[in-house]
């Protein structure tokens, strides 16, 4: 994958996130879901 082609976030510290990475393609719709450990 190009670099172009995709959004990259690392270690977002915001709210209830502690050092996530993420890569989420462009042009697409991207959809998250909290999960809950229990």
């Amino acid at each position: 994958m190009e670099p172009d082609q995709y959004v990259r976030v690392r270690g977002a510290r915001v709210h209830n996130l502690r050092g996530v990475d993420v890569v989420m393609p462009r042009d697409a719709l991207v959809a998250f879901r909290r999960y809950l450990e229990g």
